[in-house]
Order: C-alpha cells, then sequence, then structure tokens
C-alpha cells in the first residue's frame, strides 16, 4: 500500500495483513509514523499488550482492515490494561522515544548492541540477533547464542526481502538481559 492510502489509518488500531506472509496471517497494531516507504506499528500482543515496536515496508502491507468485532474486543482489552498500567510493561514506547527514534529506515538499523526481530520474505522463521553489518542491499544479523557455547550464526539478510525489524520487543528485552 502507498503512503497515502495507509495515513488513514494513522494512529488507528487495525489488522494489518501481508500477502508475503499468508493471507491469513496479520499484525495487531497501530499504525504510528508512516513515510513513503515505512511504517511504524505499535504491535499488539494476545493481551492487549504493546509487544514491539517494528518498522515495516509499506510494500509488504497488502490489506489494513479498521473495523472487526476482533479489533472491537481488543480495543476494550488495550482500554482496561491501560487503566491497570499494563498496557506497556516494558516501557517499550519510552524506550523508542529516547533510543531508536532515529530509525526510520532499514539503513539507519543500529549496529551492534540492540537486538532485533526480522521477518523476512526469503526466510521460513523469524531471525532474532544483532546487525553485525549495514550495507546498501543488506543486513547480516549475528544470531544471540542464549547458551554460553553456542556459537553466533550470520545470516545476510537482503533488504527488499525484509517485511518488518522489531526494533524494541518484549522478546528482545528478555533476551538482551538473559546475553549480559
Amino acid at each position: 500500500m502507498n503512503q497515502k492510502q495507509l495515513s488513514f489509518y494513522n494512529n488507528q488500531l487495525v489488522e494489518i495483513y501481508s500477502e508475503a506472509i499468508s493471507d491469513a496471517q496479520f499484525t495487531l497494531g497501530y499504525l504510528k509514523v508512516i513515510d513513503a516507504a515505512y511504517s511504524l506499528v505499535y504491535s499488539i500482543d494476545d493481551y492487549g499488550v504493546l509487544e514491539s515496536i517494528q518498522l515495516r515496508q509499506n510494500r509488504y502491507i497488502s490489506d489494513v482492515v479498521a473495523k472487526s468485532d476482533y479489533l472491537s474486543y481488543y480495543r476494550r482489552l488495550i482500554v482496561l490494561n491501560q487503566q491497570y498500567n499494563r498496557y506497556d510493561p516494558f516501557q517499550l514506547a519510552a524506550l523508542y522515544a529516547h533510543h531508536f527514534a532515529q530509525i526510520d529506515s532499514f539503513d539507519t538499523v543500529t549496529v551492534g548492541e540492540p537486538i532485533y526481530t526480522v521477518l523476512s520474505i526469503a526466510h521460513d522463521e523469524l531471525l532474532v540477533g544483532r546487525v553485525a553489518e549495514v550495507t546498501a542491499q543488506s543486513l547480516t544479523l549475528a544470531s544471540c547464542p542464549v547458551m554460553p557455547v553456542m556459537q553466533a550464526a550470520r545470516t545476510v539478510i537482503s533488504k527488499a526481502d525484509i517485511i518488518s525489524i522489531d526494533l524494541l520487543s518484549i522478546q528482545n528485552q528478555l533476551m538482551t538481559a538473559l546475553n549480559q
């Protein structure tokens, strides 16, 4: 979808579909910042909690649904979580504002410390790790071994194949804590 089509849904809770993955799978979240090539998505988990903040390529967004019974249920669940201060338990929104707001494309992803989750059309599973290298055409991701004896594998991912990158997520925050 293009920027103009997506901007209609700015700051709304929506279902975001990508034909590149599967017609049945979608991301539940808020489209926050939308430019010509990328959208920032605040992804919501099954419990109505902010699960991740992801940078997503607009060209892989095939459809957006803004009205459904499913969304009505999650709107109520999110409000309940906000009332009890459970909506953003890992303070991802604040972390994003302080440390990641400068990332506005796959070219500006930080090499080194942060752990990212990458969804790519060229890989069957989510890739989790630290960015070891960024070139004009690709990202090299070094996996994060959970056990000290494991080797970190490196995966080169074409930027053209990347659907989304979780800049921050609950999972990645926990992985960071385990790898320190």
